[in-house]
């Protein structure tokens, strides 16, 4: 469905817009708002009431459209059928009996020129204002042409009619001013043509019936060839100052037409998220078209990189479009229109809305460069904080090992049984430390490249909580578990859980005093699970707990400090990929908290224990 709704800038036009729009909603249409301007120029309308229209459209989520046309019925039936709308809603007519007996009605113009589309009528509210400000309501220009003629041929006889049997006692002068008030009128309705040919008729007739010598067109006297020639220089004179004025209004009204397509053009590039499809809509409707296509060639490979209308029929012109856009690539644009030809005034508007539109392609261009450069800086900035985890921290544990290994290797040194049996610890330890290391390494790449394999079961977080715990090597009673057996499941992935469980304590023990072990405790709260490790270290300062979730960020230790700094970063994202949520926050007494927060699962047999 698409709904178009006449805008006039009558106080009354805000509910037809209103119904307009929820007609539309209720079958998810569009709505269109046009305003036709008549192009004899003389219409008059109320700016500031059409534009708070034109802004409530657009409030509603409609598009405006202004059209130019000879009448106001024949602009909003070609309109209509070039938007393909299948229904059209107006205001209802404040207008008066008798002008719609002397003009015709508008609406049944309307609905004889588009049969094929419902025309609803929307009835003003008993409690409405009427009307405030009324745009002078002047006739179509072939009516007041028709008008104007039908006076010269019968209006102008009338006048010598009347004013013969006078003859005697009237002076030329005033024969000849009542005679231009009548040329006036005539030239006012007809324009500068049809005021000149009744000036002319006019000035025959006076000559012929009011000029010594009489029924001659003979002028005896040199006053009257010179009252004869003003009166014919000053009519005339009337009808070109009507004729210029008429233009100029046109001129006027056209100018605003293309500032109001360009400032919607410029509106487009900044707030609209596609601003080209935008623009290539607003060229079809701006000018009538048919349709239009926008075409580009990369290094000779023609695409089409947007249309709007139908693109079915011949183009009836091509535009080059410039890029502004540097690159390697051989890119031409071209724009093609479908429809009607341009005139010259439309082609000076098109090619600035064609400015516009190659704007749009470049700003669209330019982002996607940005984006690109932002992705490899952020690659390069983990390349160098990875090689520098590499040359630093995965150094230390394997000199630990080299030396343990190449002092038991030498046999020169005499190795007792517990020497050999601290040295084989050490190499143990350093080699659990070298294995956490790479695997931190290893799930940071995973969650910079989006490699992750997730798989969300539940899970008791007893059971993950123990395998965390394990693969750290804890030693023995520097973790406290509190965990009730019948906790209800949690829904996550089991590998990424224990990973960032295993690295969150890890954290935890490394600040945390010998004589406080950490506390790994789990409870239900509503319809989530809430797994927390809580330490008694020197905590986290409030402004530093979004920084510390960030990847090689480390606090709190020394510059000899264990770790890489990515402990708590793969926690933060491996809880994320499972829709859950990591909080950080003080322990009371002093520590800190971290909180794993994941949806709640069923709940486990009843026959198994789980093990705490």
């Amino acid at each position: 469905e698409r709904v178009v709704v006449g805008l006039t800038g009558y106080p009354s036009g805000e509910a037809a817009i209103r119904r307009a729009a929820r007609m539309a909603g209720r079958v998810g249409g569009e709505l269109i708002g046009v305003h036709v301007s008549v192009s004899d120029g003389l219409s008059g309308q109320n700016d500031e009431s059409l534009a708070a229209q034109r802004k409530l459209v657009v409030e509603l989520g409609g598009t405006v459209n202004d059209v130019v046309a000879h009448n106001t019925a024949d602009g909003m039936a070609t309109f209509a059928r070039q938007e393909k709308a299948t229904q059209i809603v107006l205001g209802a007519s404040q207008r008066s009996r008798l002008h719609e007996i002397v003009y015709g009605s508008f609406v049944a113009r309307l609905t004889r020129l588009v049969p094929e589309i419902d025309v609803h009528v929307i009835a003003r509210r008993d409690d409405a204002q009427a009307d405030e400000v009324r745009a002078p309501r002047r006739q179509p220009v072939k009516r007041r042409t028709a008008l104007a003629w039908l006076l010269t041929v019968f209006a102008l006889p009338l006048l010598i009619v009347v004013t013969l049997p006078f003859r005697d006692t009237f002076e030329l002068s005033t024969e000849l001013l009542l005679a231009l008030t009548v040329v006036l009128v005539i030239a006012t309705l007809g324009g500068v043509v049809v005021g000149t040919v009744a000036a002319i008729v006019a000035s025959l007739l006076v000559n012929w019936y009011f000029v010594e010598p009489y029924y001659t067109l003979t002028i005896g006297d040199t006053e009257n060839l010179v009252a004869l020639v003003v009166f014919v220089a000053v009519a005339v004179t009337a009808g070109a100052l009507v004729d210029a004025v008429s233009r100029r209004s046109l001129e006027a009204r056209r100018a605003q037409r293309e500032a109001e397509a360009l400032v919607r053009a410029t509106t487009s590039l900044a707030l609209d998220p596609e601003p080209v499809q935008r623009l290539m809509e607003e060229i079809q409707t701006t000018f009538g078209l048919a349709g239009v296509r926008l075409d580009a060639s990369d290094d000779g490979a023609w695409t089409t990189v947007a249309m709007a209308g139908d693109v079915t029929q011949p183009a009836t012109a091509t535009l080059s479009l410039s890029s502004g856009h540097q690159d390697e690539r051989d890119e031409e644009r071209t724009l093609e229109l479908y429809g009607r030809p341009l005139s010259p005034d439309d082609q000076r508007l098109m090619r600035a809305l064609a400015d516009q539109l190659s704007l749009a392609i470049d700003n669209q261009l330019l982002a996607a460069d940005a984006a690109e450069a932002e992705t490899l800086a952020d690659v390069d900035v983990v390349r160098t904080a990875l090689l520098r985890a590499v040359s630093h921290d995965l150094r230390t544990p394997l000199a630990s090992i080299k030396a343990m290994v190449s002092g038991l290797l030498d046999p020169s040194v005499d190795w007792t049984p517990e020497q050999t049996a601290e040295a084989l610890v050490t190499v143990d330890e350093e080699t659990d430390r070298l294995n956490q290391l790479v695997g931190n390494l290893l799930d940071a790449s995973r969650l910079q490249i989006g490699a992750l394999a997730i798989d969300i079961q539940p899970a008791h977080p007893a059971e993950i909580v123990a395998a965390a715990i394990h693969s750290i090597s804890a030693p023995s009673g520097a973790v406290r578990v509190e965990i009730p057996p019948d906790l209800s499941t949690a829904l996550c992935d089991s590998t990424l859980l224990e990973r960032s469980l295993a690295n969150i304590i890890a954290n935890a023990l490394r600040f945390s005093p010998p004589d406080a072990p950490v506390t790994v405790e789990a409870a239900e709260i509503g319809a989530t699970v809430h797994i927390r490790v809580i330490d008694r270290g020197i905590g986290i300062k409030q402004e530093d707990r979004a920084k510390v979730t960030l990847p090689f960020q480390r606090f709190g230790d020394t510059p000899g400090g264990q770790g890489v700094g990515l402990g708590l970063s793969i926690a933060q994202g491996f809880v994320d990929a499972m829709d859950g949520q990591l909080t950080l926050d003080d322990t009371p007494g002093g520590g800190l908290t971290a909180t794993i927060t994941l949806p709640q699962g069923p709940r486990p047999q009843p026959s198994g224990g789980t093990p705490t």
